[in-house]
């Protein structure tokens, strides 16, 4: 492994094999937060250095803070072809979306292991953890592969590790630990100058340059055609959006209207409140939903026009608020309640709603 400089670090060949053998089980933290309080709980309660105890450690001195909690666990640790140590590591996508996207970006591609000596060990290293980080203590630790979508992935890669060097990662030397010495990159041969412009295409025959200009003409028109679709659809799109907030205020208006017309224990029997419908109808986007309410407000309606029908004058009276009906204006009341042929639910709502004004 390579000398960072620092005392404490250094691991040798004896010491990587015991640590590797301890991971597995071993937790996942976030740049260090928590372990020390961690110990600190384990030294108290008189525990062994297991696996267990440094999580009920983590997760005692986290309390409600996420990030101080273990954030995964080691699944494996091994020694590659060529002399580096590797750990496996899990950590729950959907607990921590953010963090798996660091990982992957590269923004925390650094690995961290914390150990301690002579804990009752003889002298031997007790591995306590693997910390994600921006920055590794020990030079050429860094995340390797992944993610993998499935443990058998997984063990692909450890056979492939362990059969025959693997490719160096963009990243610099991306591996846990390696007790093989780092060899010396050879110099670097002097880069050619970048082309211009101008050298490439001065290179190019006149047909040939004409070729090319004609192609560049031809792509530049169909992205002024692709750009102006895109602003027609995106102006069409914001209409859209506009007309749907009108409808919205519009259909809240008219449910406001019908469910004033209803008793509350006729709303309360139907669940018919005015908020439950502006969630179920106006603000709902899963079809299932709206069905059910609609199915709820078809069932109300024909409870009160068979009640109107069957009770004629008795029937619930129209809200103070309406203007006064002449005598001239109430005809004789419908024998049946029956939407046209062919109409959906939303038009026997309309109908109900006109019965009701």
């Amino acid at each position: 492994m390579r000398d960072n400089g620092l005392p404490g670090y250094i691991l040798s060949a004896s010491d990587l094999m015991v640590a590797a053998e301890q991971l597995p089980g071993k937790p996942v933290t976030y740049e260090h937060k928590g372990i020390g309080a961690a110990c600190d709980w384990v030294d108290r309660g008189g525990h062994a250095y297991t696996s267990e105890s440094v999580i009920d450690g983590l997760r005692a001195a986290a309390g409600t803070e996420l990030l101080r909690s273990p954030v995964g666990v080691i699944t494996g640790a091994w020694r590659s072809w060529g002399g580096d140590w590797l750990c496996a590591f899990a950590v729950d996508p959907d607990r921590l979306p953010r963090l798996c996207a660091m990982i992957e970006s590269g923004g925390l591609a650094g690995l961290s292991l914390s150990h301690i000596h002579n804990h009752g060990g003889g002298g031997l290293p007790q591995a306590l953890e693997v910390s994600l980080c921006t920055t590794p203590a020990r030079p050429g630790c860094y995340v390797a592969a992944g993610p993998f979508a499935a443990p058998g992935r997984v063990a692909v890669y450890k056979a492939r590790t362990c059969a025959a060097p693997y490719p160096e990662p963009t990243r610099p030397h991306t591996v846990m630990a390696s007790s093989a010495p780092a060899a010396a990159a050879p110099a670097a041969a002097p880069a050619d100058p970048a082309p211009s412009m101008e050298s490439a295409l001065g290179s190019l025959s006149g047909p040939h340059r004409e070729l090319i200009s004609a192609a560049f003409d031809d792509m530049a028109s169909k992205l002024d055609a692709s750009t102006a679709q895109n602003t027609k659809l995106s102006s069409r799109y914001e209409q859209i959006e506009r007309a749907t907030a009108v409808d919205k205020k519009l259909l809240k208006s008219q449910l406001e209207t019908f469910l004033s017309q209803l008793s509350p224990a006729t709303k309360q029997q139907y669940n018919l409140s005015l908020d439950a419908c502006n969630e179920g109808l106006c603000e709902a986007e899963d079809a299932q939903v709206m069905r059910r309410s609609l199915d709820r407000l078809l069932m109300c309606c024909n409870r009160e026009l068979m009640g109107r029908v069957a009770g004629g004058a008795a029937a619930v009276p129209a809200p103070d608020t309406k203007r006064k009906r002449d005598d001239a204006d109430v005809g004789a009341a419908p024998e049946t309640f029956e939407p046209s042929a062919g109409a959906g639910p939303a038009s026997a709502l309309r109908a109900a709603l006109s019965a009701f004004n």
